[in-house]
C-alpha cells in the first residue's frame, strides 16, 4: 500500500512540477509579446533638454512638402512612380499638406529605411489639422545626422498602428 501511495504523490508531484512550468512559459511569451507591441506603440522619444538645446542654437529652415498628389490607392494600379520629396540635411520646421481626406489629429513621422519603421532614423511627433478634405501638419525635424539618400518618410496617426510611406531624397 505504502508503495501504491508514493507512486500516486510522486505523479501529482510531477503533474504540479509541469503545471507550473507550463503556466511560467505562458507568463514570459504573453511579457514578451506585451513588451514588442509596447516598444512598437511607444519609441524613445528625445529628451526635452536635447530638443530646446537645439531649438536655441539653431534656427531651422521651413519647409512645405505637399504629399496631396502622393495619395494611396488600393489594388495594384498602373500609375507611375513618384518623385521623391526632397529636404536638406539640417534642423528644419516642416508644413505636411496631407493627402486628401486625410483625418486631422496626433501624427508620429519618421525617416526610416524601411516600410515599417524599424530603422527610424528620425522620429517626431505633431498634430494635424483638418479643414475640409484636406489637412495640414507642422513638424520639427532634425536632420543633421542623416547622410545624403535616399530614404522613406512615413506617417502614423495616433491609434492607427499603421504608416503611410512616401518616398524622400536627403541632400
Amino acid at each position: 500500500m505504502r508503495l501504491r501511495a508514493s507512486r500516486k504523490a510522486a505523479r501529482v508531484f510531477h503533474e504540479r512540477v509541469a503545471r507550473v512550468t507550463a503556466l511560467a512559459v505562458a507568463c514570459l511569451v504573453g511579457g514578451f509579446m506585451a513588451a514588442t507591441y509596447w516598444y512598437r506603440a511607444h519609441p524613445v522619444q528625445p529628451r526635452d533638454s536635447e530638443v530646446v538645446a537645439v531649438r536655441s542654437s539653431v534656427n531651422p529652415i521651413k519647409r512645405t512638402l505637399d504629399l496631396t498628389n502622393y495619395a494611396t490607392t488600393r489594388g495594384s494600379g498602373d500609375e507611375p512612380a513618384k518623385p521623391p520629396l526632397v529636404l536638406p540635411a539640417a534642423v528644419l520646421e516642416v508644413t505636411m499638406i496631407l493627402p486628401p481626406f486625410s483625418e486631422g489629429g496626433n501624427y508620429r513621422i519618421m525617416i526610416a529605411h524601411d516600410r515599417e519603421g524599424k530603422t527610424a532614423l528620425v522620429c517626431a511627433n505633431g498634430a494635424a489639422t483638418a479643414k475640409g478634405h484636406s489637412a495640414t501638419l507642422d513638424v520639427s525635424l532634425d536632420l543633421r545626422g542623416i547622410k545624403p539618400g535616399d530614404y522613406l518618410l512615413l506617417t502614423e496617426l495616433d491609434g492607427q498602428y499603421d504608416f503611410y510611406s512616401y518616398p524622400l531624397k536627403v541632400e
